[in-house]
């Protein structure tokens, strides 16, 4: 049996791939990611297979287009993106698939310029998979990056909890944790102020390159011991330093290699409603198969 059903689309909202979760009558769980494509040379069809990409698109990627302004958060977990919207309701909950490790197989760049913060699952993989989401993100050029870290989260809540998970009996935490998630990376738009607020004129990819080298560098070591308002002013002059210095700066550009550039995501097929129509023949055809090897 379908229990739930989980789509990602493209930034204008086409199709491109689901998250099947079915469920025998014993209680066990299959999940199976369903997609539309060409496979072995052969006509566009649905399959059984994983969207077939070199990054895999946000789940609730259109939100970005129709809510340009609002705060964007990150969870683990479609399930958990579906009740933070509902938490949250003037913030977008996004999510990426594949779970924690997974993390560097996901296109962020959407999220440039954009207020970004990270709730973890209450777990080790949670708590490591903020890492790996905030070096992603400091190389897209955020507008501003937090997250809560287990310092905030582990004394009030459960092991492995999650924002789909019931409410602890202090619901105003919930509402409250956000406001104290932690500094996780300088915004490009706070570098980019920092610099001309010394005369200097560097374009923003050039600045923005110059700032990622930069936080991979010193903050691992500066969480250490610093607060994160001189954390970011170590990085914010550091940085600086970097670009006035000829010499340095054609060192470091040269030494940073550049991103493997994105891969476009594929267009909706023609003939959207043949699409649909066969797409929910198959996924019953999909549920109609695990129900007789059930038996």
């Amino acid at each position: 049996q379908e229990k739930m059903r989980h789509t990602y689309r493209d930034s204008d909202g086409n199709i491109l791939f689901h998250i099947l979760r079915l469920e025998d009558k014993t209680g066990g769980k299959t999940i199976l990611p369903i997609s539309y494509g060409y496979f072995q040379g052969g006509e566009p069809t649905w399959t059984i297979k994983g969207y077939q990409t070199l990054q895999k698109p946000l789940y609730n990627l259109p939100l970005l287009k129709t809510h340009p302004h609002a705060r964007v958060l990150i969870v683990e977990g479609e399930k958990t993106a579906d009740c933070a919207s509902t938490l949250f309701p003037n913030t977008i909950s996004l999510t990426w698939s594949g779970g924690a490790k997974a993390v560097d197989k996901t296109d962020w760049s959407p999220l440039f310029l954009r207020e970004v913060v990270i709730w973890p699952d209450n777990d080790k993989a949670g708590y490591e998979a903020i890492e790996s989401i905030c070096q992603q993100l400091r190389k897209v050029g955020v507008k501003s990056l937090h997250a809560l870290d287990q310092q905030i989260l582990a004394p009030h809540l459960p092991p492995k909890w999650d924002l789909a998970d019931p409410l602890p009996q202090k619901e105003s935490f919930i509402k409250d944790a956000l406001l104290r998630a932690s500094e996780r990376g300088v915004g490009l738009p706070t570098f980019l102020s920092h610099l001309k607020a010394h005369s200097l004129e560097v374009d923003p990819s050039t600045a923005l390159k110059i700032l990622s080298h930069t936080e991979e560098t010193l903050r691992p070591t500066l969480e250490k011991d610093h607060t994160h308002p001189e954390i970011r002013s170590h990085i914010l002059n550091s940085a600086t330093q970097n670009l006035q210095d000829p010499h340095k700066l054609q060192e470091l550009l040269t030494e940073i290699s550049d991103t493997t550039p994105l891969e476009t995501i594929s267009e909706a097929v023609k003939e959207p409603q043949q699409r649909i129509q066969f797409e929910h023949n198959f996924i019953s055809l999909i549920i109609n198969n695990i129900r007789i090897s059930s038996h």
